[in-house]
């Protein structure tokens, strides 16, 4: 079993704006987009399953939390004579579970034994100057 940890930034460049909109003529309705994140931060823990070189099966856990477009909004309406101010703001989180099996694309190059060269060397002797000296030869 291999572990493998991960950490990374994940972003929605146009994500809606996580504002308030009215809607309705004589009753007004009010919304908001919950929710609607444009950058989290997201980590997580794999692990891998097999024996040696071979990989089975891989498991994943994963959490994601947006961190950008989750600030509060707040809406002020007439009850009566009175102002009432109502404010809110959401939280999005995730958290998913993954099961998969490993595909290798390339081959993996066979393992090819190298032949191991073995230089010999004779000596042979020559004579000089009535002396006997070693000399190598190829």
């Amino acid at each position: 079993m291999r572990i493998q940890p991960s950490l990374g930034v994940a972003c929605i460049l146009f994500a809606p704006s996580a504002g308030v909109f009215a809607t309705g003529g004589a009753n007004t309705t009010f919304g908001y987009d919950a929710g609607n994140w444009k950058t989290a931060v997201t980590g997580g823990l794999g692990f891998e399953f097999g024996k040696n070189d071979q990989r089975n099966f891989v498991l994943s856990i994963n959490y994601l939390k947006g961190i950008t477009n989750l600030g509060q909004q707040s809406i002020t309406t007439i009850a009566g004579t009175k102002p009432v101010t109502t404010s809110f703001q959401s939280y999005a989180s995730s958290c998913n579970i993954r099961m998969g099996i490993p595909i290798a694309v390339g081959k993996k190059a066979p393992v090819v034994n190298k032949k191991i060269v073995e230089k010999k060397f004779f000596y042979r002797e020559e004579k000089r100057y009535g002396q006997y000296r070693p000399q190598q030869v190829f």
